[in-house]
């Protein structure tokens, strides 16, 4: 026994022996970095643990799934009538120098891969520091609570911008990402003589939007333009318009709000 361990310290003393212990120290370094690099999201309502990985500041791009969404798309933020971001396609300084808003996109038609995402929304809250395309932004997400496990996963993916497609450069303008909750939400419109909108996720969002009224029938739209959403957007206002969560205590109530129907297909 005395000769077999002499005779193993001797062999990791040879030359063979340091090149292997060093290959091995080589690995466990790398698989260190990596898992530091990737470091899973913890959700703040569950604790459950996100599939969405990225760096600390952004996400990065990973995902090439094929997915499309087709639905209505609402917004409501605290810039005065009518949001600068639309026509100078992200380009202009919000009203009041910052820019606060919470999202909604319901899927009338929907997949990721074969997951079907039909009669499912997404909400986000967001805080924008400056310009639209400027970056720096703080976003969080909120998943019906209706969805299969596959589908919230799908959807995270598709909103923290690493599915590709007209959400894409969410990965890089999201450099604080508060992760996601699975809640209710509650989306109703009403077309017949009026274009209204309402959003509700209990003790988070309460939103009402309503359409500008146009010269003549119809509610006035914003057309032919390069925004990210859609080409076509009706002007709207939020006639009701509070959302509390994440320290977040906002009330948009009176400012300016919009609504597009999207089409749209990544990576």
């Amino acid at each position: 026994m005395a000769k077999k361990e002499k005779a193993s310290k001797k062999a990791s003393k040879t030359p063979k022996g340091i090149v292997e212990k060093k290959a091995a120290n080589k690995i466990r370094v790398k698989k260190q970095k990596k898992q530091k690099r990737t470091k899973e999201m913890v959700t703040s309502n569950t604790g459950e643990k996100s599939k969405v990985k990225g760096k600390e500041k952004g996400l990065g791009m990973a995902d090439k799934t094929f997915w499309n969404i087709k639905g209505d798309f609402l917004l409501s933020c605290n810039c005065d009538l009518f949001c600068p971001c639309v026509i100078s396609v992200g380009k202009a300084e919000p009203t009041y120098g910052k820019c606060y808003s919470w999202w909604m996109i319901h899927i009338e038609e929907g997949s990721y891969g074969y997951e079907k995402l039909d009669g499912l929304s997404v909400g986000i809250i967001l805080e924008v520091p400056g310009p639209l395309g400027e970056g720096g932004w703080t976003a969080g997400l909120y998943i019906d609570d209706k969805a299969s496990d596959a589908a919230a996963e799908a959807l995270e993916k598709i909103f923290s911008g690493q599915a590709g497609g007209p959400t894409g450069w969410f990965s890089i303008m999201i450099s604080n990402y508060l992760g996601l909750k699975r809640v209710p939400i509650h989306y109703t419109k009403e077309h017949k003589g009026k274009n209204t909108w309402h959003v509700a996720i209990p003790k988070i969002i309460d939103g009402g939007v309503a359409a500008i009224p146009g010269a003549q029938d119809g509610p006035v739209k914003i057309t032919n333009t390069g925004y990210w959403v859609s080409s076509e957007v009706i002007a709207s206002t939020g006639t009701k318009s509070r959302i509390r969560d994440y320290g977040r205590n906002w009330d948009f109530s009176g400012q300016s709000a919009e609504f597009a129907k999207v089409d749209w297909v990544g990576p």
